[in-house]
């Protein structure tokens, strides 16, 4: 091991904190940003300590089946069951979202720069990636008539959802 490299730890931050809250969590828990941070030894705002509890929260989902949404400034709330479908629709609009752009960067591109090679290969991806983003759409929107009729309400995104800054958050008790 160089000087430069930090000793990997056997037990991860996320298995600590699984290992803690496995037995103790349950829908409508809330786990403040300073209960995140006494648990995992680290600042759940930072970089590294976000990456460790949305690690632990996808083996919460998995094995548990609760999952965590974030309520900014605070921590993370586990959602009811009925709640799922609403945030499993969130994260699929936010994918929808990226898809179109990258449809957007397919699309506009300087054709005569490419060689006829290239520009078999473009046209084919092009047109899986439109054929993605249609069938996304039309997905999303039969969930949400599912949602609907299930009784689900459906809340869209605010307006500049997940362009803040997680650093800048005050640890709340």
């Amino acid at each position: 091991m160089t000087e430069n490299q930090l000793p990997v730890s056997p037990h991860p931050a996320w298995k600590k904190l699984y290992a803690g809250l496995k037995d103790h969590i349950a829908h409508g828990d809330l786990l403040s940003y300073k209960e995140l941070a006494i648990r995992l030894d680290l600042d759940p705002r930072s970089n590294k300590g976000r990456a460790q509890f949305l690690r632990c929260a996808k083996q919460i989902l998995l094995d548990l089946n609760l999952h965590c949404e974030n309520i900014p400034k605070i921590g993370y709330r586990v959602v009811q069951a009925s709640e799922h479908i609403r945030c499993a629709n969130q994260q699929v609009t936010k994918a929808r979202k990226r898809l179109g752009r990258g449809l957007a960067i397919a699309v506009h591109i300087d054709y005569s720069k490419l060689t006829q090679e290239q520009l078999r290969l473009q046209t084919d991806a092009l047109a899986r990636i439109t054929q993605l983003q249609l069938t996304t759409t039309k997905t999303l929107r039969e969930v949400r008539k599912l949602a609907v009729a299930a009784g689900v309400e459906m809340k869209r995104l605010p307006s500049g959802f997940g362009k803040g800054s997680r650093h800048d958050e005050d640890i709340v008790n």
